[in-house]
């Protein structure tokens, strides 16, 4: 059984006692966004638990630590022109090849 839309949701917790954040998620993209962190920075990403709806099916949900320095919060979203957005495509494109 699928979870619902309001059911996917993410909660990163924190308090001033410690340097280490908690992230609960139940979308599966951010599911793979975070067990690739895993992956990539072991030092600094890591699952702590797993929660699947029945034995051997598939994860609905998982938990994670990370150090809090590295959450972010945008103050305003980015606003490229046409020329900033071809340079940037040709700069990908160069990087592909």
């Amino acid at each position: 059984m699928a979870l619902t839309a309001e059911e996917r949701e993410v909660v990163i917790s924190f308090s001033d006692a410690d340097n280490l954040a908690t992230v609960y998620t139940a979308s599966p993209k951010w599911i793979r966004k975070f067990d690739r962190l895993v992956l990539e920075n072991p030092a600094e990403y890591a699952e702590l638990t797993s929660r699947r709806q029945y034995a051997g099916t598939d994860v609905i949900s998982k938990t994670y630590t990370m150090p809090i320095h590295l959450i972010s919060i945008r103050t305003k979203s980015r606003e490229y022109t046409d020329e900033q957005r071809a340079i940037m495509a040709e700069r990908l494109k160069a990087v592909r090849n």
